[in-house]
């Protein structure tokens, strides 16, 4: 397996990615993009795609018209782009092995005036076309509807020698423009747009011929309850379950009781024979508080020092069941709420995953010296280490995070750490959010290159989308950063589940009117310019929402201060003409649990 960093050089037009081996200035050379596509004579339904993809833009960027045919069909002694896993590219190259590299490995080569485009399984080659259009050929996407394609009419590509294969074989940035189960975007929009940022989570819903996503079992977490439902078992074994204050209840599982592992073990082996395509096997925790409080949980938790040894335990029998039929598999468990400190004694077996979770406090984590102590004594034990990273507040989409700036430090430090996997939760249900459409970008180009620079994707990606709103912009991003430093504890998550919503703003007066300054100009920048001019407005909801929740507050400190107030004076017409902007752009939620549109009102009057 070949794991090389790229280096993005800016060649004249073109955007070169270099391997270090390829570096030596007499072997780059500068290539005419030939006429033809040429793709394998039994070409998959993948490499197929793939080169009408690259058709499509390179018609469009050259004002050429380029032809697609099979390798047997092509024109003799004409120069072609070999896409996927052509007869041409094993002659030239017999040292690549397309099936032998690592997971979604990517190829980009040239012999003589031939390009080759290609990559491992499914998805590899779809990816390869999209990195040589992206960083070869300047070609941008911003979100599933929005894109940047230069016109080059006699583009020349620089090309060198390129094999890459991600760190990150499980990339989930978990945002509404990859998830299929809201329906912000067309359809087909959103899957094409998660196979261009090389996004293949377990939501994405990316059909085979697109080079699919990856398959959960059994569907996600938790799963305790769905590998051990307790309206199967409950009635007739209380004792598989959890205790608390001497009672038993289906909270969570009774992890010493060995019947309960043995009918686990069954379940879980079965769900795995009716889904033989899942290629991530989940055990975890219920998402409850509470670990099982009876005599033998607690004694054993007593000896590992903590309670995810107890866990352990039990994934790692399973685990053991498991190889004995699937080998190759790994059992994924998550260091998460009770079970995050590491245990004494037991350790994950060979063949099963830890997947780490990030705290929920709203700073970097990276600052955060208990999460790092746990992260490197996971790192230590774990065969295969995970992670989990929370980019959103679940209680409230438009409560503003200062996290912008900390997604790309924290993947790299993940990355450093030998994580190989990122569920990356951000905001997948609301349309409009805290930026949503920047992190989800830029988490998707950090997970496929930890190594980007990423302060440099964010200036691109905030010019790219919001044009001569990016300064004004960026420094509000800044802002959040700033006021979070100095009133950071004012930052509270809110509850995604309670009835109604409990809202509280956390910026301080300063920044707020800061905020607003910062949007007037950024209004004011593209007035003349209705697409961006409509991007600002939404991105400036959540300065608006939290005006609108904490007016009172806010107001009231201002007068009593006689300090400058930019906020709305009224705070009923504040909702209203916030509620006809959420009309607007189709938002039927604001928070994972109960955060319909129809209990905004009360969460923040009081009342019905």
């Amino acid at each position: 397996m070949f794991k090389l960093r790229l280096i993005s050089l800016f060649i004249g037009l073109s955007v070169c990615l270099l391997a270090p081996e390829t570096t030596n200035a007499a072997e780059i050379r500068k290539i005419s993009i030939p006429d033809q596509i040429i793709i394998p004579g039994r070409a998959s339904a993948q490499e197929k795609n793939a080169a009408v993809e690259l058709k499509s833009y390179l018609d469009r960027i050259t004002d050429k018209n380029l032809t697609i045919v099979s390798e047997g069909d092509s024109k003799q002694n004409t120069a072609g782009i070999y896409v996927g896993a052509t007869r041409t590219l094993a002659k030239d190259f017999p040292a690549i092995k397309l099936d032998k590299l690592g997971p979604d490995s990517i190829v980009i080569k040239s012999s003589g005036d031939d390009i080759f485009i290609a990559g491992q399984g499914k998805r590899g080659t779809l990816y390869a076309v999209y990195s040589f259009l992206e960083d070869f050929c300047g070609v941008r996407w911003w979100t599933p509807t929005s894109e940047k394609v230069p016109h080059y009419p006699q583009l020349k590509v620089t090309v060198p020698n390129i094999l890459y294969t991600p760190q990150m074989d499980y990339r989930d940035s978990f945002y509404y423009a990859f998830n299929s189960l809201e329906k912000v975007y067309p359809k087909e929009a959103r899957i094409k747009f998660c196979v261009k940022m090389k996004n293949n989570g377990f939501l994405n819903g990316i059909p085979s011929q697109w080079g699919d996503n990856t398959h959960c079992l059994p569907g996600g977490w938790p799963t305790f309850s769905k590998i051990m439902p307790p309206d199967r078992y409950f009635k007739n074994h209380p004792e598989w379950y959890s205790e608390h204050n001497g009672k038993r209840d289906t909270k969570q599982l009774c992890l010493t009781n060995m019947e309960m592992r043995k009918e686990m073990t069954r379940n879980f082996l079965n769900m795995i024979r009716s889904n033989p395509q899942a290629d991530q096997l989940t055990i975890t925790q219920n998402d409850t508080q509470g670990a099982c409080e009876c005599a033998k949980c607690l004694k054993e938790n007593a000896k590992e020092g903590a309670h995810s040894g107890l866990l352990l335990q039990c994934v790692n029998s399973v685990a053991e069941a498991v190889e004995k039929e699937y080998p190759n598999a790994y059992v994924n468990t998550l260091a998460y709420s009770y079970n995050f400190k590491e245990p004494k004694i037991t350790k994950p077996r060979k063949n099963v995953s830890i997947q780490v979770c990030t705290p929920l406090d709203g700073s970097c984590f990276i600052e955060n010296p208990n999460f790092m102590k746990s992260l490197k004594r996971w790192k230590k034990m774990a065969p295969k280490l995970l992670a989990w990273t929370y980019q959103v507040d679940f209680g409230d989409m438009l409560n503003p995070l200062p996290n912008a700036f900390n997604i790309g430090p924290e993947i790299k430090v993940l990355a450093d750490n030998n994580v190989t996997g990122v569920f990356a939760q951000g905001n997948s249900y609301a349309p409009v959010g805290d930026f949503a459409e920047l992190k989800a970008w830029l988490t998707a180009k950090m997970l496929w290159d930890p190594q980007s620079d990423d302060k440099a994707l964010i200036k691109e990606f905030m010019q790219g989308y919001y044009g001569a709103a990016a300064a004004p912009l960026t420094k509000y991003l800044k802002l959040l950063k700033w006021d979070f430093k100095r009133n950071g504890k004012k930052f509270k998550r809110h509850n995604a589940y309670a009835t109604p919503p409990k809202l509280k703003p956390w910026l301080s007066l300063d920044a707020m009117n800061r905020a607003t300054k910062l949007f007037n100009a950024a209004e004011k920048s593209v007035a003349n310019d209705p697409e961006k001019l409509e991007r600002v407005k939404k991105a400036r909801m959540a300065i608006e929402f939290q005006w609108l929740i904490g007016q009172p507050v806010y107001y009231r400190k201002a007068r009593r201060n006689r300090w400058e107030y930019l906020g709305p004076k009224d705070q009923n017409e504040a909702f209203s003409q916030f509620f006809a902007k959420c009309q607007k752009y189709k938002v039927h939620r604001l928070c994972e649990g109960n955060g319909s549109l129809n209990v905004l009102h009360p969460a923040i009057f009081g009342k019905k």
